[in-house]
């Protein structure tokens, strides 16, 4: 608003006829829209956060992916919870998205739980703590289980290797 009194060019853009449209541009943005650019970037605020821990970081980043992902998840279900309609529509569309990609065990890749298992920090507790914050107690146990399967098969698969290493080794 204070834009279109300040500089005379701002609304002079708004009276112009699109040439490739043939028609007026549309009007400068108004309190509503204003209103909706502050609700998506409380939304993208989540995304831009995990995005620069992980790709701002010049080590491993392995042990951070499930903090990151709870974080993501947390957020997105208590914005889902907002009044605002326009910042719950588009977190319910991004929850669907969350949980088409992380919601089911199929399209997990539990070897990535398994790095905060291995995390003398963390350990299986704390994977089983944001399981059981996240979802309800007969998926968080199911998940957890598969966390702790993939963990026992992977330690099952690198014993085998190494006594076929020690049976080479002693011919």
């Amino acid at each position: 608003m204070r834009l279109g009194e300040k500089e005379p060019r701002y609304m002079s853009y708004f009276l112009e006829v699109d040439s490739k449209r043939n028609k007026k541009n549309i009007g400068p943005p108004g309190l509503e829209d204003w209103e909706n650019a502050r609700t998506l970037v409380k939304f993208l605020t989540i995304f831009y956060m995990v995005t620069l821990r992980f790709f701002g970081s010049l080590h491993v980043t392995s042990n951070a992916f499930f903090n990151e992902l709870i974080y993501m998840h947390t957020n997105l279900l208590q914005l889902s919870k907002n009044k605002d309609s326009v910042l719950s529509g588009m977190t319910m569309n991004m929850m669907l998205k969350f949980e088409k990609y992380w919601g089911y065990e199929v399209n997990q890749n539990f070897l990535l739980y398994v790095s905060n298992v291995l995390d003398p920090r963390l350990k299986l507790k704390y994977v089983k703590f944001c399981f059981s914050d996240l979802y309800d107690y007969e998926k968080a146990q199911l998940l957890t289980n598969k966390v702790k399967d993939t963990l026992v098969s992977l330690y099952e698969f690198y014993l085998k290797i190494d006594e076929v290493v020690d049976k080479n080794r002693h011919k």
